[in-house]
C-alpha cells in the first residue's frame, strides 16, 4: 500500500489521540485523499483511525460511527505499517527543512 502523508496536525489535548492526518493512497496509480485519519497511541502500541462522524443517539450520548473502514483484518494490518512508514517519511522531510534565521538587530547600527 503505497501511503503519503499530506499533512500532520498534532493534537494539543492531552489522551490518546496524538495527532491527525491527510493522506493520499495510490489505487491502481490515482491517488485518493482521505483527510481526518487520527494517529492513536495506546498500550499495544500506536494505530491510525480512519474518519469517523459524530451524533448524538436517542438518550442524548454522544457517538461515533465510521465514515469508511476495511473489510479484512489483514488490510488493516497494512494500512497501519504503510501509515507509520509514511509519518516518519513526512516527519523527516518537514523536520530537516529549516526555518530561516531571524534578522539580526541592527538598530544600534543605524547613525541616527
Amino acid at each position: 500500500m503505497q501511503i503519503k502523508v499530506t499533512r500532520y496536525k498534532e493534537n494539543p489535548k492531552q489522551g490518546n489521540v496524538k495527532g491527525f492526518v491527510d493522506i493520499e493512497i495510490m489505487i491502481d496509480g490515482t491517488p485518493l485523499s482521505i483527510n481526518g485519519v487520527t494517529e492513536v497511541g495506546s498500550n499495544n502500541g500506536t494505530f491510525y483511525g480512519l474518519p469517523q462522524r459524530s451524533y448524538t443517539n436517542n438518550e442524548g450520548e454522544t457517538k461515533y460511527v465510521a465514515i469508511c473502514g476495511f473489510f479484512e483484518k489483514e488490510t488493516r494490518q497494512v494500512f497501519n505499517d504503510g501509515m507509520k512508514e509514511a509519518l516518519e517519511v513526512y516527519r523527516q522531510n518537514t523536520s530537516v527543512r529549516a526555518k530561516p534565521a531571524p534578522e539580526p538587530d541592527r538598530s544600534e547600527d543605524l547613525p541616527f
